[in-house]
């Protein structure tokens, strides 16, 4: 991870700059992906940086088999890695 003014992003062993930085919180990768933040408001990034949830949640958990729990206005529900919501 890298912060450049005050936002963060990812670089990889050389320094290169691969996920710009324009989130305001980024997390580790767990299964492939990592909880981004801007402003209140939570999304998920893959590895290559593509928003596969754009950061519209209250809160995000963290994957386990292939699913999470999400918070969005007061509403619990669960997504699986394509961020489609799971019934």
């Amino acid at each position: 991870m890298i912060q450049k003014d005050s936002k963060w992003g990812f670089i990889d062993r050389k320094g290169k700059e691969m996920i710009s930085c324009k989130y305001d919180y980024i997390n580790d990768f767990s299964e492939g992906l990592a909880k981004v933040q801007k402003g209140n408001n939570l999304g998920l990034i893959d590895t290559t940086g593509k928003e596969i949830t754009p950061c519209m949640y209250d809160n995000i958990g963290y994957f386990s088999r292939g699913i999470d729990q999400v918070m969005l206005k007061g509403e619990i529900f669960y997504i699986n890695k394509k961020g489609q919501k799971v019934n």
